[in-house]
């Protein structure tokens, strides 16, 4: 993905929420205009929004007690940060691996007179 957004927690939220992440604990992820939206589940469910702006993350928002009474990047932040990296490798991975493919046309398009006309004579 290339978002460097670890900094932005510190080594317990972080492990706290590649826990959550990886323990399935947070749902409904709904991408936004400029962002991506999820629900968290711990104590209680937690409302979690984060935007993106090109490979920056301008704000982040949880309504957990942590991050709103507080205002710190809380875990469940950092399990939505988990999840969009997850999803956005996951799109680069498939969109890499696409098969291209070239038509007839595409191949004739791409030479010239002199290479049709060795082509034609070359096949006879």
């Amino acid at each position: 993905m290339g978002y460097a957004w670890k900094y932005m927690f510190d080594q317990r939220r972080l492990d706290s929420g590649e826990g959550i992440y990886y323990g399935h604990e947070i749902d409904h992820i709904e991408k936004t205009e400029e962002g991506f939206k999820v629900i968290a589940h711990g104590t209680d469910d937690y409302d979690v929004e984060i935007k993106l702006k090109d490979r920056d993350v301008p704000e982040m928002s949880c309504d957990c007690v942590y991050a709103g009474t507080w205002g710190r990047s809380c875990k469940h932040m950092a399990a939505l940060m988990f999840a969009i990296t997850g999803m956005l490798e996951k799109a680069e991975t498939e969109t890499a691996s696409d098969p291209v493919t070239i038509t007839f046309e595409d191949i004739l398009a791409g030479m010239t007179e002199d290479q049709l006309r060795e082509e034609l004579v070359a096949r006879g």
